[in-house]
């Protein structure tokens, strides 16, 4: 439509009484109607936003699992023949298993096996542990108990922190640690918590040969004594109510004394011969394979013992977070650990899941901003004003889509939430510059104006909308783990759209109506006869403070000499086209450098030292301090 088409379209425009009844009136003759629903969306909106879980990434069901089995010293073809290959057999049995594939190193079997993607994850996990469990009867007695793992994105920890004091020994600090990890896996949205860098305690016997010659024992005998004693038996069962308790006899040492005190042998109650007797009992650390350090603002770093924290899915990791420090502190208050225990966070993903969320609300609000004062500037307030409510209706309604698909607010959702904000106000916006054109005739109150616009501007608003709508719709037919992964960027930006059209046609208009001026036909009509009025109301509304008349000519000029001639249309046309084959030319010669993340700077940063071969772990705190 030309300027002049368009002029003369709204001259020649007569507003239809039949309008009044049809759908386009229905919110703006219904203002009670339409306030209930604003509140509603606000209340519920804010309600369903602050259920929303706060996460580093999406939730991504991963149709795998990993069985490791360790077999100390076993060399890799050992482990091969007598581990991995008795297990493969049995689980090859289990349904909606794809792929099975295993590697075997020394003293280490691990197999990964991938289901199909229509497979009942929990359903079949069940069967591959029975499985497993079926295949371990037949392992060495040397191997260690297999362990079946699902495979998560939430494997990896999202708290981790460190607890020293220098008053107390290895020894006492890994028993905290055990009372600390004991704790935390009472929470049942807790996974596991590992325990790293500590010193575990173990019981050396040396056994006296000459003794053993004496007594006329043997070494057999012996171990058959300690490894008697160290059980729990099962005694009796006692049933109250609809409830079952087992009452056991619990006879493990736990102590050196405990095991001196070990009856190797007796001859009626006269004489009874201890393990002390024959042998010297000691206790002493297990072989150290790591060793954590903590040092706090620059004091001298002290041995400590590192617990990582990892979570269950589907949960918020703010919340447990802050829940389990408080944990932490009831277990101070309580004496079950030290209140003067040094406890330092190294890793908290809940701070920088916090941090971009309060940068993705400053955005939000920036953008409010900015569009309410832009539109202020060169419309007017009030019109301004109806805009700007539009974006947190947007938003909350689009809060409300995702808490009903089981969305959370990750760093994709908030990227497609902040890719959004230009998005969701441009269905406003369009529609209130088209209302300020049509009350420029002076024709039409308020009401007329909006239901004109809404039944000029549906098919085009719809349609645009859709189309948007679409391109991102087609990223939710993608491959099913990569559609799993970013399935809601594509999710948000589909109700964001679909959440700003419908209210940029029902609600906007009514709260427009309802907060302008008197504006009847006898208001108009006495408007008109005051000169001056009409003159000043005129120069607020069009030009206000910024006026883009001029802009218009120029671009209406540019245009028209454009499209005035054939040739100079072909010329522009092969000029867009060489423009966008050149765009394609940059990252296909790597002119325009491609990376999946940017850079940015880390809180955290770790030192690897590689030292020469065969240097004993116990130098490597020496070696670190000492650079």
């Amino acid at each position: 439509m030309t300027k002049h088409n368009e002029t003369q379209y709204l001259k020649n425009l007569e507003f239809d009484e039949k309008l009044n009844d049809s759908w386009m009136s229905f919110f703006i003759d219904r203002k009670r109607f339409t306030w209930l629903v604003i509140l509603l969306i606000w209340v519920v909106g804010y309600i369903w936003y602050k259920s929303l879980d706060l996460e580093s990434s999406p939730e991504v069901q991963i149709w795998a699992a990993t069985i490791t089995t360790t077999f100390n010293w076993a060399s890799p073809e050992t482990v091969e023949d007598l581990v991995t290959k008795k297990i493969e057999q049995k689980i090859a049995k289990v349904s909606w298993i794809d792929t099975i594939t295993s590697t075997s190193t020394e003293g280490n079997s691990i197999i990964s096996v991938e289901f199909e993607s229509d497979a009942d994850i929990w359903d079949t996990l069940s069967d591959l542990k029975d499985k497993v469990d079926e295949a371990q009867v037949k392992l060495p007695a040397d191997a260690d108990e297999s362990s079946v793992k699902e495979v998560s994105m939430d494997d990896s920890p999202i708290w981790t922190f460190s607890i020293s004091w220098e008053n107390y020994d290895d020894f006492e600090l890994y028993e905290y640690a055990k009372n600390i990890q004991d704790e935390l896996e009472k929470n049942s949205l807790v996974s596991e918590v590992d325990i790293s860098g500590w010193k575990e305690k173990e019981f050396w016997v040396y056994i006296d040969p000459k003794k053993l010659e004496k007594y006329n024992l043997t070494l057999d005998t012996i171990n058959s004594a300690i490894s008697a004693s160290n059980t729990t038996s099962p005694i009796w069962d006692i049933k109250i109510s609809w409830y079952k308790h087992s009452i056991s006899v619990d006879s493990r040492y736990y102590s050196v004394q405990s095991l001196k005190n070990i009856v190797i042998w007796k001859k009626w109650d006269s004489w009874i011969l201890y393990l002390k007797d024959i042998a010297e009992v000691k206790e002493v650390a297990k072989k150290v394979t790591s060793i954590s350090r903590l040092s706090i603002s620059g004091w001298e770093s002290l041995n400590a013992v590192t617990l990582s924290v990892k979570k269950k899915r589907w949960w918020s990791i703010v919340d447990l977070v802050d829940e389990w420090k408080v944990a932490l502190e009831d277990m101070k208050k309580s004496w079950t650990i030290p209140s003067d225990l040094n406890i330092k966070t190294t890793l908290d993903e809940s701070v920088s899941i916090e941090d971009d969320f309060h940068h993705l609300v400053r955005d939000w609000l920036l953008t409010i901003l900015l569009v309410f004062v832009t539109l202020f500037a060169i419309i007017w307030l009030k019109e301004a004003l109806v805009a700007w409510t539009s974006v947190p209706l947007v938003l909350l309604v689009t809060f409300w889509a995702m808490y009903w698909y089981w969305l959370t607010l990750n760093f994709l959702s908030m990227f497609a939430l902040i890719l959004s904000l230009w998005l969701l106000v441009d269905d406003a916006i369009v529609v209130i510059s088209a209302m300020n054109q049509y009350k420029k005739t002076w024709k039409f109150t308020t009401r007329e104006a909006w239901i004109l616009v809404i039944r000029d501007y549906k098919k085009v608003l719809t349609t645009t909308t859709l189309t948007v709508v679409f391109i991102f719709a087609s990223m939710m037919f993608m491959d099913w783990m990569m559609w799993k992964f970013i399935f809601s960027i594509p999710f948000v930006m589909v109700a964001t759209l679909l959440s700003s059209l419908f209210i940029a046609v029902t609600l906007n208009p009514a709260l427009a109506v309802m907060i302008a001026w008197k504006d009847s036909k006898v208001d108009l009509e006495e408007l008109q006869n005051r000169k001056w009025l009409k003159w000043y109301f005129k120069k607020v509304i069009d030009h206000w403070f910024i006026s883009l008349h001029f802009i218009e000519k120029k671009y209406w000029e540019i245009i028209s000499w454009l499209v005035s001639k054939t040739r100079r249309v072909r010329i522009f046309l092969i000029f867009i086209l060489l423009l966008f084959i050149s765009s394609l030319i940059f990252p296909i010669t790597w002119l325009l450098k491609v990376e999946f993340f940017p850079k940015w700077d880390e809180d955290n940063f770790s030192i690897d030292i590689e030292a020469e071969i065969g240097r004993a772990h116990v130098w490597t705190p020496v070696t670190a301090t000492s650079r």
